[in-house]
């Protein structure tokens, strides 16, 4: 039997607690016995119960209670009898990690991203000169994407043998199985078009950006509703922009945290993460993929190739078509890029739209009747 003590620094409802109960619900129960500890919250807790894990309080989010609260974690590793100590989080990474170490048990951390551009600079190079010390003394560091485990080594806060890739995952049955949320319950009508984002209130998640576009397409969409799920540090700033940029109250609806029980994406129409930066596979994606994206289906609907190389200004000086052509196709690419225009409109319409190839205006070449 392997006992394992998960230690989080938050308990709200997120990316670590979400991966700390899928691992208590589907660890071998004949191999495995998880004890679980961090800051204490109602809705975890009665989830952690639920499959017969009573959580220790412990305030590992915060540094203030620094020598008791590590004394506390070495306690704690010392009388669950721990094998192993998984850490998640940055202040459950400090106490455990220095804690499992001092208590002479393996510790294995696992980066739910990597999150430090909003500190200082004093502060940037405070936190990583902590964690590539803490790296130290860490069993086995776990990466959500390979993305960010090539991010992880290059700064020095993993080492290529001790790092391993686990990517993140959904329990889709799980998630279908939840009590749908309905649209009522959040004042939101069936006729609305709803665009939503569950996620916390934090400055990564840049729900800011999302709120300053919603500010741009909601004039023109009138059934247009934002749906903004969760709660955090940036609730009331993120309100206050609102009401700054002329956003009436009752376009955007933020009902706070909803149960764990419950599934808020069955409410949403169309699905928006606007994050400066995640764990997850796709956190690389940059304006450049958005070029990749257009040219990519631009294509497939067949329209001229020639036009979207001059549209993404890709010059082909190596053949000696690319030498001799220098057309610019200028009606061309304005028409196509207003029907890719359409195209996208429609998407957010939830409405299809079919594209027309060739410009109706499209100067053609005509013989001299004198030839």
């Amino acid at each position: 039997m392997i006992r394992v003590l998960e230690l989080l620094t938050t308990t709200t409802l997120g990316g670590g607690p979400q991966q700390v109960r899928h691992l208590v619900r589907h660890l071998p129960a004949g191999e495995f016995e998880v004890a679980v500890a961090g800051p204490w919250e109602r809705g975890l807790a009665e989830q952690l119960r639920a499959l017969h894990i009573e959580p220790a309080a412990l305030a590992l989010g915060t540094l203030r209670g620094l020598p008791l609260t590590l004394r506390r974690t070495i306690r704690l590793i010392r009388s669950a009898k721990a094998d192993v100590v998984h850490t998640h989080g940055k202040g459950a990474g400090f106490y455990g990690r220095l804690a499992a170490w001092l208590a002479g048990v393996p510790a294995v951390h696992t980066f739910h991203g990597i999150h430090y551009e909003s500190y200082s600079q004093t502060g940037q190079r405070a936190y990583l000169a902590l964690e590539r010390r803490l790296v130290a003394i860490t069993h086995t560091v776990i990466n959500v994407s390979a993305s960010q485990e090539v991010e992880a080594l290059a700064l020095g806060v993993a080492r290529a043998e001790r790092s391993v890739v686990v990517v993140n995952g959904i329990d889709v049955d799980e998630l279908a199985a939840r009590s749908p949320v309905a649209r009522a319950q959040l004042g939101l009508s069936d006729a609305a078009q709803v665009v939503g984002c569950v996620a916390r209130f934090d400055p990564v998640k840049r729900h800011d950006a999302l709120v300053r576009a919603f500010a741009l397409v909601a004039p023109r969409r009138p059934n247009l509703s934002l749906l903004l799920v969760g709660d955090g540090p940036e609730r009331a700033r993120i309100a206050a922009l609102a009401a700054d940029l002329g956003i009436a109250p009752d376009r955007i609806v933020a009902p706070g945290e909803l149960a764990w029980t419950t599934n808020a994406y069955s409410c949403i129409d169309l699905y928006v993460a606007t994050s400066r930066k995640e764990g997850l596979p796709l956190a690389p994606f940059t304006v450049h993929d958005l070029r990749r994206t257009a040219s990519t289906l631009l294509n497939e609907l067949g329209f001229n190739s020639d036009w979207i190389e001059k549209c993404l200004a890709h010059e082909d000086g190596r053949s000696s078509r690319g030498v001799y052509n220098k057309a610019e196709y200028e009606v061309q690419r304005r028409h196509m890029m207003q029907e890719w225009s359409n195209i996208v409109d429609a998407w957010v319409g939830g409405q299809k739209y079919i594209p027309i190839l060739i410009p109706p205006s499209m100067p053609l070449l005509q013989l001299d009747p004198a030839l």
